[in-house]
């Protein structure tokens, strides 16, 4: 399936340690979360970050990293080259991680002080940031050539 097919549904979204990039999972009935596609941008609205802390702390015990943290929203953009200059957000774009050495949630790095939710999370080149509010923008999807193709989107 096509990850355009996904825009406007729920997904979660954590960083590919062995490919480089994000994997979004869609919820399938009976079979549980499932990775539908890969890529390096993307924006997702109403998202809640969910560290499962049992396998955090195994990670920890065991000194090995294992998917345990993500971030859940509505999947409102993505792409594997997003121009900058067709996305618009506030002025107060604030940079986000995860550690699970560090505290156990998402933190901003500005200041360690811990994560829950955020009206909007933008992935840019697989780095998260958050921000209070997007102003109209371009939608952009994942075409087969990669390249980005852009239309009008409204919120």
């Amino acid at each position: 399936m096509a990850i355009p097919e996904f825009l406007g549904k729920q997904v979660r979204v954590y960083y590919n340690l062995h490919k480089g990039c994000l994997s979004i999972q869609v919820y399938i009935q009976g079979k549980g979360w499932r990775v539908k596609g890969y890529a390096n941008s993307l924006i997702l609205q109403d998202v809640v970050y969910q560290v499962f802390e049992t396998s955090r702390l195994r990670a920890i015990k065991q000194r090995r990293r294992n998917v345990h943290a993500y971030a859940c929203g509505t999947l409102i953009g993505v792409s594997n080259s997003i121009n900058k200059s067709i996305v618009s957000f506030d002025d107060d774009l604030k940079s986000i991680s995860y550690n699970p050495y560090n505290i156990g949630s998402f933190y901003f790095t500005s200041n360690q002080r811990p994560l829950k939710a955020s009206p909007f999370c933008i992935f840019w080149n697989s780095k998260p940031y958050v921000c209070s509010f997007l102003k109209p923008i371009f939608n952009f999807n994942l075409c087969k050539s990669d390249m980005v193709k852009v239309t009008e989107f409204s919120s």
